[in-house]
C-alpha cells in the first residue's frame, strides 16, 4: 500500500522506517533476500511508496532478524520456520527471546524436517558423485598425459640419436672427402714448372 504520492519521501514519522538497502546492510543481508522472503513469510509486508521504494518499520526490522536466525542460524526450513513464527505473530522480540533463552517452540514436524535432511543428504551425495567422476576423469585426463609425455621423450630420445648418428656420419663423410681431395691434390696439380 502507497504511503507517500511523494517518491523519495518517507512515510510520517520517517526516523522508525528504514529502505530495503539499509535494513540490508544493517543485517547483513542482500536486497533481493528480503524480497524473497517477502513472498515465502506473508507477515513481513512492509510499506510501499507510489514508487515502489519499500519502507521497513522497526516491526517490520524485528521480524527479518528473526527470520534470519531461524534461517541462517538456526538451520530451519522456510517451513519450519513459518510454523514458529505462527506462535509469535506480531511479537517478534519474544520470538527472538525464546530462541536465545532455549526455550522448546513447536517448529516443523518431525517428519518434514527428516523428509527435508534426507533430501539435502541425498543431494549432497549426488554431488559427491559427480564430483568423485570429475576427479576420475581428471585422473584419466593426467595418466594419458603421462603416458603421452613418456611416448614424446622416447620419440625425442631416438631423435636425439638419429641427429647424432647422422652429424657422426656427415663429419666422417666430410672428413673422407677431405682426406681424398688432399690425396689427389698432387696428382692434379700436373707437372711442376722449372
Amino acid at each position: 500500500m502507497p504511503v507517500s504520492d511523494n517518491s523519495d519521501s518517507r512515510p510520517p514519522g520517517s526516523k522508525h522506517y528504514l529502505l530495503i538497502g539499509e535494513v540490508a546492510q544493517q543485517l547483513n543481508v542482500k536486497p533481493h533476500v528480503l524480497r524473497y522472503w517477502e513472498t515465502e513469510f506473508s507477515w513481513l509486508a512492509p510499506e510501499k511508496n507510489l514508487k515502489g521504494q519499500r519502507y521497513y518499520s522497526q516491526d517490520d526490522v524485528e521480524l527479518v532478524r528473526l527470520i534470519q536466525r531461524l534461517l541462517h542460524f538456526e538451520r530451519l526450513t522456510i517451513e519450519g520456520a513459518r510454523k514458529f513464527l505462527e506462535q509469535f505473530k506480531g511479537r517478534w522480540k519474544d520470538g527472538l527471546a525464546a530462541i536465545e533463552a532455549g526455550l522448546p517452540t513447536v517448529v516443523a514436524s518431525p517428519d518434514s524436517e527428516a523428509q527435508s535432511i534426507h533430501r539435502q543428504s541425498e543431494e549432497l551425495l549426488r554431488k559427491v558423485q559427480l564430483l568423485e567422476r570429475q576427479a576420475e576423469r581428471k585422473d584419466q585426463e593426467i595418466r594419458d598425459l603421462k603416458a603421452r609425455q613418456q611416448v614424446l621423450n622416447r620419440e625425442l630420445v631416438l631423435e636425439r640419436q638419429a641427429h647424432s648418428e647422422l652429424r657422426n656420419l656427415v663429419r666422417k663423410e666430410l672428413s673422407d672427402l677431405v682426406r681424398a681431395a688432399e690425396e689427389d691434390a698432387p696428382h692434379r696439380s700436373g707437372p711442376a714448372l722449372a
